[in-house]
């Protein structure tokens, strides 16, 4: 009796972690707005490697309703029924990328000693700015303090406060949609990005020389930052943020997403 009843407990935990891994990386396709057929997706989910996965308070963000969108910053439709984030320029000048790029409404999501940033990205390299390294997807702080991350070329974090620190390696794929999450914490003197990409760790334990927990006037910003016209060109899908800190070397379970057609 015992043992049926370890076992019973072993299969609901199998299928709750499932149920939490594909919900956060969604198996749907993404489609483009409905007036002009930009891009075709066709999901594909391949197998994960498995490792931590974060599933504790997870709020995922409506592009529609938790965004105010700049000047480079549009929506496009998806098939499931929703909207995703459409950065439609590499660059715009008086390094003004985080005034036209797409601002969390309420960034006290991240005012907090640890989290996790989920998002699927579609990234396109175009023209004379393809391959930039300076291009930002994510900035999170305040004027004095605050980071930017950057996933063209190498890839990197950069901070108003710590020295730049470059990824391991990038395999970022272009025009097709990688699947980032940002995890950071923070010990008893600053905070601690750790970056991984397709599941696997790239970045680890980077200081930022700062606390975002103590921080005021904080903004949050997807497809530009602080500091540079620089702007991550591409689409960006299932937003999700959890108040928990991803660890491992690995995250479980994630998304492919192979197009068909280009976006540009």
């Amino acid at each position: 009796m015992r043992k049926r009843k370890l076992i019973g407990k072993q299969v609901m935990a199998i299928s709750l972690s499932a149920t939490l891994a594909f919900s956060c990386f969604p198996t749907s396709a993404f489609a483009a707005s409905s007036t002009e057929n930009l891009l075709g997706i066709e999901a594909q989910m391949t197998d994960g490697q498995k490792g931590s996965r974060v599933a504790d308070n997870v709020v995922t963000l409506s592009p529609e309703t938790d965004f105010t969108l700049g000047e480079q910053a549009l929506l496009v439709d998806n098939n499931k029924g929703g909207k995703a984030l459409h950065i439609k320029t590499s660059w715009v000048s008086g390094s003004a990328g985080m005034a036209a790029s797409a601002a969390f409404q309420d960034a006290s999501i991240f005012v907090k000693n640890e989290f996790t940033l989920h998002m699927n990205v579609y990234r396109i390299e175009n023209g004379g700015n393809a391959n930039n390294a300076s291009k930002v997807a994510f900035s999170v702080g305040n004027a004095d303090s605050y980071f930017n991350l950057r996933l063209s070329n190498t890839g990197s974090l950069t901070s108003s406060k710590a020295s730049q620190a470059n990824f391991t390696k990038n395999p970022m794929v272009d025009r097709k949609f990688n699947a980032v999450a940002l995890s950071y914490t923070e010990d008893s003197t600053s905070g601690k990005v750790t970056v991984y990409v397709n599941g696997e760790k790239i970045l680890d334990q980077a200081d930022v020389g700062f606390k975002l927990s103590t921080l005021t006037d904080v903004e949050a910003h997807i497809g530009g930052g602080r500091g540079t016209g620089f702007m991550m060109e591409g689409v960006y899908d299932d937003i999700q943020v959890s108040d928990t800190a991803a660890t491992g070397d690995t995250l479980e379970v994630v998304s492919r997403y192979q197009p068909y057609s280009t976006f540009s």
